[in-house]
């Protein structure tokens, strides 16, 4: 998503303090050698007009991404589709049967708008 938010969680998951997570957005830049906004799946995906069809599956009770986060994509994305899931939490979500039956349904049906 946004790349202060995709900061912030992995910064997080890895256990790192706020002096690292600050420095990590300029680090990351003289890594890729462009600015990081040019990794902002939400800014980018309201700038296009052309982007294919999107299935966005997020469970609103992640507690290692915001489910606010997949909403965004979902809203600013235009022609993707908002799967909410709930109880599966991060990783669950990729064995559940309705997920996969959702993502099949998604494919099958061509993934158009």
């Amino acid at each position: 998503p946004d790349v202060p938010s995709a900061i912030q969680v992995f910064a997080e998951a890895a256990g790192t303090g706020e002096r690292i997570r600050t420095r990590m957005p300029r680090a990351l830049e003289r890594l890729v050698r462009m600015p990081l906004s040019h990794f902002d799946a939400v800014q980018r995906s309201a700038e296009e007009e052309t982007l294919p069809a999107a299935l966005v599956i997020h469970d609103g009770g992640d507690r290692k991404v915001p489910f606010g986060l997949g909403a965004r994509l979902a809203t600013a994305w235009p022609c993707a589709r908002l799967h909410v899931t709930r109880g599966l939490g991060h990783h669950r979500i990729l064995h559940d049967d309705g997920v996969i039956a959702a993502s099949v349904d998604f494919l099958a049906a061509g993934a158009g708008c």
